[in-house]
């Protein structure tokens, strides 16, 4: 059984080689995306990308709008999902790459906020949000228009006010372990996210205060593990104590979540402060080793059903290890307690996914990845895309759902 998509070959920005989250769509129907570069002197590019015509046009580098004191480490990644607000922009947050991808001391300045008139073509630079930290994760109250973000290696929980153009420090979640890649919000204005071990913390808009509920998300002794093979360290630890991904559903009044070291799915009720267990979200070929994957950023939602792309061990672009299988599309119905393998994503001439990390959904079903996908037979690659001894190319995916719901 193999799941139907379309792929969108990205290989001719040589530059590229990953893409992190980097992903939203806008009222208009474009999908944005950004990859990533751990080129010396280069940083990360914007693009956007028309589904009616499959056609994907750069936007900009970011280097062209942000300056940096220091050349030699720009801004090359983008972490964060793009959000569209109330008044039409997009909004993102920026980061460091390692140069060559290889961890090691570096002065860095800070992660920018930074936002785009897509009517326009206009890009401001909305500054710093913590000198020497990255932006790791994003969410946005579009009715508020304000943007909440954690920050790396400091661990900062910081709200900007997008209409008073004012940063706001509430301090630090965590001063050892690691935080959550997603963070999410309830229909109160409330953000939710998590930290080690297991934990999750939660900031009430009503009273501007950071909270600390006592439930833990259930490891059930798993054999969880720190990804610390060669490939790894820094100052970014990716950590397995955590939730990887987690999402509000408005329906359910519940936050869904993937367990960053088992690939669980589960429900986080903030009413009640409790959690359940529903099913592993790993895809049918991990089931019997699943401390021997990393979760993604993939799961999105559509009507009653939750969507996500598990990998099959240890992505992460030329920087991977014990990938075993090519990736699947695992869905869930959230009113059934439903959990399905959908099988192989592939295209129309057989090229396979071998990993992704964030996603998006679109208004209409569209289910949108960035990824590592197969190289075919005589095709031209970038030479320092190289997956396990295996060339790979950068690719935006497009699955459509409707289907399945």
């Amino acid at each position: 059984m193999n799941v139907n998509t379309h792929i969108f070959l990205l290989s001719q920005y040589t530059e590229m080689d990953s893409a992190y989250w980097g992903l939203g769509s806008s009222s208009d129907g474009s999908i944005y995306f950004a990859l990533c570069t751990h080129q010396p002197n280069k940083s990360a590019m914007v693009f956007a990308h028309n589904p009616t015509t499959g056609i994907t046009q750069k936007l900009f580098s970011l280097a062209d709008y942000i300056s940096n004191a220091d050349t030699f480490l720009p801004q090359g990644k983008v972490h964060t999902p793009i959000f569209e607000g109330s008044d039409g922009l997009l909004y993102f947050g920026t980061h460091f790459a390692y140069p060559h991808g290889k961890p090691q001391p570096v002065t860095y300045e800070g992660g920018h906020l930074v936002s785009y008139d897509h009517k326009n073509n206009s890009i401001h630079d909305l500054g710093i949000a913590l000198a020497k930290d990255g932006i790791l994760s994003l969410t946005m109250d579009k009715e508020r228009m304000l943007l909440y973000m954690l920050t790396a290696p400091s661990f900062h929980f910081i709200a900007y006010d997008i209409g008073h153009k004012i940063y706001k420090d509430y301090g630090q979640i965590t001063q050892k372990g690691s935080i959550c890649r997603s963070l999410t919000m309830d229909n109160n204005g409330n953000v939710y996210g998590s930290y080690e071990d297991n934990k999750i913390f939660r900031f009430d808009l009503s009273t501007a205060t950071l909270e600390y509920p006592s439930v833990l998300l259930r490891a059930h002794g798993e054999k969880i593990r720190e990804w610390e093979g060669a490939s790894r360290g820094g100052v970014n630890k990716i950590g397995r104590n955590i939730w990887r991904s987690a999402l509000w559903n408005e329906s359910t009044k519940l936050i869904y979540g993937i367990h960053g070291g088992t690939s669980k799915l589960f429900e986080f009720d903030p009413k009640s402060e409790t959690i359940k267990e529903l099913d592993f979200m790993g895809a049918d070929i991990n089931k019997n080793h699943p401390e021997m994957i990393y979760p993604t950023l993939s799961l999105a939602q559509y009507k009653n059903m939750l969507f996500y792309t598990p990998d099959s061990g240890f992505f992460d672009y030329a920087r991977s290890e014990k990938m075993k299988e090519h990736a699947h599309l695992v869905s869930y119905d959230i009113l059934k307690f439903e959990q399905i393998d959908r099988g192989e994503i592939i295209d129309a001439s057989g090229r396979r996914v071998y990993g992704v990390a964030g996603s998006v959904m679109d208004l209409h079903g569209r289910y949108y990845l960035l990824g590592a996908v197969e190289v075919l037979k005589n095709e031209a690659y970038n030479r320092q895309n190289i997956l396990q001894k295996k060339p790979f190319h950068l690719g935006l995916i497009e699955i459509d759902i409707n289907e399945y719901v």
